[in-house]
């Protein structure tokens, strides 16, 4: 990233009597050494800056070989049509759709012949079918303008409690490890899943988010809703979460895969079971700190049980469990 810095004049330093000191990653602060004086000036990343290695990498991740997909930028909504079998391609585009709040992609592939619209965007019909159940994980912001703001550290750590939580409560259902992804100011967790995109594909990853959401969800951070419809998107892995400004106490951060075990598909019998498509329903345990959950939480067909975090909380005890790869 090249920054241009102005002329620096300061009472008792000669033009050039100093210098500044580069950081050595993108996130620390330049510094400016003269005489006397040494003076800290934090530069966020530049509009359009992105970590083409790391994009390309949550492509290669996310994509299905041989599809059709799409980047989009909020809030413009500007998008474009990417192929998974062009990277390099597909970083090209890139480069213009970085420039706002976040950059993110599709998660599910177009249908084959999918051609972009002349106007509008994308629809839940053009996708083909359904390839991966999303949980998206943010801490409590709170509402209309007070919610465009970065996660502080402490909102990130909150966010982890509940993907740890998570973690854990689908081991325990014989789930399979799911890929854990930094947005920014939350987190997601992926599971492979085969599901046609229709109404029965739309109920079984509704019933489970919603049941999920029931006994999982803490005061300080919860399991969005609403991330069950086919034409999702979501944050770019190797591009920045702009929510609001820069500050030391809510930067900007970039989102990036953080685990990425062997992916292997949840089997639709687990799938029918944890959204309670089958004739056995049993009740829900409460978590302790769980004051209201939600209405026909009950109606889920495995017993839903969450053990209380030991003393490095549960995203520690959950990360344990799973290589991590950090790589960049």
């Amino acid at each position: 990233m090249s920054v241009v810095l102005p002329e620096i004049r300061l009472p008792g330093c000669e033009p050039g009597a100093g210098h500044i000191t580069q950081p050595e990653s993108a996130d620390r602060p330049y510094v400016w050494s003269g005489p006397r004086l040494e003076l800290s000036l934090t530069v966020t990343a530049a509009r359009g800056d992105f970590d083409r290695d790391e994009a390309a990498r949550a492509m290669g991740v996310l994509w299905l070989p041989g599809y059709r997909y799409a980047f989009q930028s909020l809030p413009s909504a500007q998008w474009t049509v990417a192929r998974s079998d062009d990277v390099s391609g597909s970083l090209g585009a890139l480069e213009g759709l970085c420039n706002g709040t976040g950059t993110y992609l599709t998660l599910n592939p177009f249908r084959q012949g999918f051609t972009r619209p002349d106007n509008g965007g994308f629809r839940s019909q053009d996708i083909e079918r359904r390839v991966w159940f999303l949980v998206d994980v943010d801490p409590h912001r709170g509402k209309g303008e007070e919610k465009k703001v970065n996660a502080t550290d402490a909102e990130k750590a909150a966010v982890f409690e509940v993907l740890g939580a998570t973690m854990e409560h689908a081991e325990r259902l014989g789930w399979p490890a799911p890929i854990l992804i930094d947005s920014g100011n939350g987190g997601h967790l992926y599971w492979r899943v085969d599901l046609p995109n229709n109404a029965f594909g739309q109920q079984t990853l509704r019933s489970i988010i919603k049941g999920w959401k029931a006994i999982l969800d803490t005061k300080a951070a919860s399991i969005d809703p609403g991330v069950h419809d086919a034409k999702r998107i979501a944050k770019l892995p190797g591009t920045w979460a702009r929510k609001g400004p820069h500050s030391v106490e809510r930067p900007h951060r970039m989102s990036k895969i953080l685990v990425l075990p062997d992916v292997v598909p949840v089997p639709l019998e687990l799938l029918r079971a944890s959204a309670g498509l089958n004739p056995t329903a049993v009740s829900v345990p409460s978590v302790p700190g769980n004051t209201s959950p939600s209405p026909g939480a009950g109606s889920l067909s495995l017993p839903l049980t969450v053990s209380p975090p030991g003393a490095g909380g549960y995203a520690e005890a959950a990360l344990e469990r799973f290589p991590v790869d950090c790589g960049g």
